[in-house]
């Protein structure tokens, strides 16, 4: 997750899932939030069903960022979810895509990540925007008229 202030990346030390439920007001959620959520869709406390994505979405919402990898592991497919591409998480994108091209971190081992494919989607699952890394890289602030 790319932090909803700053743009830092923000990982988990623990399932994303557990690091939202141990500290709700980082994740733009309230305690209250997530044991209604669970309680609504009758799932238990830390779930991987409607509440949890009930909780994205309101993270979404708060400004939050999500980037992961597809499949799990794999260094050519992300998916990078989000409420709105505004300006600010347009400059946030290419940020994170300028970090994993430099190579310079355990999470993007090199070069050969300008190839990766990554795809854009907003909070409901639909998709925004596609493209190569090397192309997130140099996204435009606005995107162009026609």
């Amino acid at each position: 997750h790319r932090d909803r202030s700053s743009g830092k990346a923000h990982q988990a030390r623990r399932s994303p899932n557990a690091a939202v439920i141990a500290d709700p007001p980082h994740f733009g959620v309230t305690r209250a939030f997530i044991e209604a959520s669970h309680q609504h869709h009758n799932e238990p406390l830390g779930s991987e069903g409607r509440a949890r994505a009930e909780i994205l979405l309101q993270m979404l919402d708060a400004g939050w960022i999500r980037i992961r990898e597809q499949p799990p592991k794999s260094p050519v497919h992300w998916h990078v979810q989000l409420a709105a591409l505004t300006d600010d998480h347009r400059a946030r994108l290419r940020q994170f895509a300028q970090e994993a091209l430099r190579g310079n971190s355990a999470h993007f081992p090199g070069p050969e990540w300008r190839i990766a494919t990554v795809v854009v989607l907003d909070g409901a699952g639909d998709p925004l925007w596609r493209g190569t890394l090397a192309e997130l890289s140099e996204m435009p602030c606005a995107p162009p008229s026609h």
